[in-house]
């Protein structure tokens, strides 16, 4: 219901259950997704009102704008590349594997469930190059290799079981070569971790900025984070990305609107630094000044 790419998981697991044989429970699958699908939209047409679903749901959408042509599409499959090279290595190990096992076959529920995640990335992978082209897409649109790395992940497993249990003159080596894959897959989520400074322990963050809002009700405006009032006041006030989206697709609202929206005087607070700002564009002195139109990333 969030990301409109997970709808390719409908084309996907039909695909696969005709491929494997199974009619029956093909018909009912699509008998629950009809029902469960139309349950959802019959809520959410009810709850948001037909005109507001589909301008948010379809028409914000349809409307955003291309990033890039050709020239931008060989960068991410480059970048889809170079940043997933630990995962294409542990494919091609798998593949190896699978020829020094004497290509036998994977169990049979074994073998079903790569066939599932090859189906999801085969559908997945030119939606996900379409949306990494349009306005907000990117890497994270991409979500092929995931299922392709956890589908090589399985054969590795399922065939290195069985390389061991048939005791081949091959498996020492194999053995080799699976344990250097692993020092390589955790020594680059190691230097990951330590690039991006991640902190293993809980996020409490949001809870401070609920309790914050809590004690002081109509003080305080998080453009990006509209959860934080919906829990602690039961109100809405317009979100960062959402206002950028309306831009992006000409479908601005009246800057008086969206300024009567947020209480007067309320302190605006940004609580990650990778945030946009680009609310920042209707409220201070720039939204007063001579400006009238935002700017995608404000100074």
């Amino acid at each position: 219901a969030s990301k409109q790419l997970a709808v390719v998981f409908v084309p996907a697991t039909c695909v696969w259950l005709w491929r494997e044989g199974h009619g029956r429970l093909l018909r009912v699958w699509i008998f629950w997704l009809v029902v469960g699908g139309g349950v959802l939209a019959g809520l959410l047409f009810a709850v948001f009102g037909a005109e507001q679903l589909l301008f948010n749901a379809w028409l914000v959408q349809s409307r955003n704008p291309w990033q890039g042509g050709w020239s931008l599409l060989g960068e991410r499959l480059g970048e889809l590349v170079r940043t997933g090279w630990v995962w294409w290595l542990a494919m091609g190990v798998a593949w190896w594997l699978r020829r020094k096992s004497g290509r036998e076959k994977l169990p049979a529920d074994t073998a079903s469930l790569v066939r599932l995640l090859a189906w999801a990335a085969v559908w997945q992978a030119p939606f996900g190059l379409v949306a990494s082209l349009k306005a907000g897409g990117g890497l994270n649109s991409l979500h092929a290799l995931h299922y392709l790395f956890v589908a090589g992940l399985i054969c590795l497993a399922a065939l290195w079981a069985k390389m061991r249990e048939g005791g081949g003159s091959g498996t020492p080596r194999a053995g080799w070569v699976v344990a250097a894959v692993a020092v390589l897959v955790l020594v680059e989520c190691g230097r990951l971790t330590l690039a991006r400074e991640v902190v293993w322990r809980p996020y409490r963050g949001l809870e401070d900025l609920v309790a914050q809002a809590r004690r002081e009700p109509g003080k305080f405006y998080f453009p990006w984070n509209p959860l934080v009032t919906i829990v602690a006041e039961r109100k809405i006030y317009p979100f960062d990305d959402a206002l950028k989206c309306l831009w992006l697709a000409k479908l601005e609202p009246p800057r008086e609107a969206i300024r009567a929206a947020v209480p007067v005087g309320a302190v605006i607070i940004y609580h990650e630094p990778s945030q946009s700002y680009f609310a920042m564009n209707y409220f201070g002195r720039k939204a007063d000044g001579a400006a009238t139109k935002p700017v995608a990333q404000p100074p």
